[in-house]
């Protein structure tokens, strides 16, 4: 500002307030009073007092917000932290409430006694969005395993567990089964299939049926837990004749059913005749000398050769393994029924029996 000798300058322009008389300043000219201090501090004051109330009511408003919805959440009881369902906990369920041992009598030709178990395993909780961290049910899953020395018999169960938070625990509810998987540790028992081998032969190879009735075959196997063959081999003599016939079966293990033989082959019936070991050649009225063991009776006995003979007399032959004789007055029959004797004697019609034309008439008789 320039300030002149004799004049008067008017202050700055500023806020229109009530005009303030100049005041004459000897050799200066006129000059505005200064303003109060007092007044400024005030000032100053009420803005430090209308920001402080500004924060105030910001960190008021940020507290309400922050703190409300814990104090609601906690006031209308939300869920708290529960006990964790644990697979441990899951297997002591299991353990105490068990299941019924298996029903296998539909499987064939297995081994269903003295089953061990149940053994729980692949326990696990399902966890999904239908089941989620605070859900009131969850639902666990295991594998429970019976066995023996020939099988396992493997069956999923299931159990549900309610949530409840007065004693703050998980309680579950039955126990759910589902289908049961049976597993062979070892092949079947053979000559337990071939027992019920006529059976399986009856629909297709009668004959072998009825030439062997009665037969126990001969029984070679190659079993193993997937199964395998078995061979039966079947021989009868048929007086000359030796009758045989081979059998294979094939075994294959079925779900729900177990064991399952099946018809694989079956060989023709073989005829064999056999050569006798011994051959006397003679005609009727010789004396002859034969071995065997005293059969019959009185008036009807045997001679049972101890090997097949074969007899040729005037020229007609027979394959034998025994021949009728007849005793004289002083021998006596009940002295060698069933005793093994060599006998002397002439050959010729008189003492004919046992199918054959020819028989012995004994001169004498040695026990033993």
């Amino acid at each position: 500002m320039d300030l002149k000798r004799g004049r008067t300058v008017n202050p700055v322009q500023g806020p229109r307030k009530k005009p303030v008389k100049s005041v004459q300043t000897e050799g200066y000219g006129s000059i505005s009073p200064a303003r109060s201090q007092k007044i400024h501090h005030r000032r100053h004051g009420i803005a430090v007092a209308l920001i402080a109330g500004v924060l105030l009511g910001t960190l008021v408003a940020i507290g309400v917000f922050l703190v409300v919805p814990l104090v609601t959440h906690s006031s209308f009881g939300a869920p708290t932290q529960r006990v964790a369902l644990t697979t441990n906990r899951v297997e002591s369920v299991l353990n105490s409430t068990g299941i019924e041992r298996p029903e296998l009598s539909s499987y064939s030709y297995v081994n269903a006694t003295n089953l061990i178990g149940p053994t729980f395993s692949d326990v696990a909780i399902a966890e999904d969005e239908a089941q989620a961290a605070q859900s009131e049910t969850k639902t666990a899953t295991a594998t429970a395993t019976f066995r023996n020395g020939d099988l396992t018999a493997s069956i999923p169960v299931s159990i549900d567990f309610t949530y409840d938070s007065g004693q703050e625990t998980w309680l579950p509810g039955p126990i759910q089964t589902g289908d049961m998987k049976v597993t062979p540790l070892q092949g079947p028992n053979a000559t337990a299939i071939c027992e019920s081998l006529n059976e399986l032969l009856s629909t297709s190879y009668g004959s072998v049926v009825s030439t062997f009735n009665g037969i126990t075959p001969s029984i070679s196997s190659s079993l193993n837990a997937e199964g395998g063959t078995i061979t039966a081999n079947y021989s009868k003599e048929d007086g000359r004749r030796l009758l045989t016939c081979t059998v294979t079966l094939l075994v294959n293990w079925e779900e729900n059913r177990g064991w399952v033989p099946t018809i694989s082959s079956v060989s023709d019936i073989h005829i064999n005749e056999r050569t006798p070991n011994y051959t006397l050649t003679c005609k009727v009225g010789d004396l002859v000398e034969l071995s065997g063991l005293v059969s019959g009776q009185a008036g009807n006995l045997i001679l049972r050769f101890d090997d097949d003979l074969r007899l040729i007399v005037d020229g007609n032959t027979w394959d034998i393994n025994s021949i009728a004789f007849t005793l004289p007055d002083d021998i006596s029959a009940n002295d060698i029924i069933g005793a093994h004797v060599i006998i002397t004697g002439v050959l010729g019609p008189e003492a004919a029996g046992n199918n054959l034309p020819v028989g012995v008439q004994v001169k004498a008789v040695q026990v033993g």
